[in-house]
């Protein structure tokens, strides 16, 4: 199987950014722009990983991890957000979220650690990443 990446952010700058990252080090992606995209297209597919803004109008990333957790335990979730100052790294381990990237993040880093969590080779960390 192939390593497929579902992408939500409801930027369409960012979304275009990390499909294009993702694709790339040869991932599919799937693009969502709310929570509630994200949620059809996990009901149609199973990613290899997820990769959630933080901060999106209606229901947060935060809300849509801990969602994904309850009904995928073993999905990774990478957060990618430019406001990881008002969360505690421990707040964001606990909603569901395997790696944790601050805006701007250091693409090889961010690839590195998205090929792992998709080869399932890295536990989850409670350290955020800048």
């Amino acid at each position: 199987m192939g390593k497929l990446a579902l992408i939500v952010d409801d930027d369409a700058h960012v979304r275009s950014m990390l499909v294009q990252l993702l694709t790339s080090s040869g991932f599919e992606c799937i693009e969502a722009d709310s929570a509630e995209a994200a949620f059809a297209a996990l009901a149609k597919s199973k990613p290899s990983i997820c990769i959630l803004d933080i901060a999106m109008p209606g229901m947060s990333g935060a809300e849509l991890a801990w969602n994904i957790r309850q009904r995928n335990p073993g999905m990774p979730l990478v957060a990618v957000s430019g406001h990881l100052d008002a969360w505690d790294p421990d707040d964001l381990a606990d909603l569901g979220f395997t790696k944790v990237y601050g805006k701007p993040f250091d693409v090889p880093e961010f690839l590195k650690g998205c090929e792992e969590l998709s080869a399932g080779s890295v536990p989850p960390s409670n350290d955020a990443s800048t």
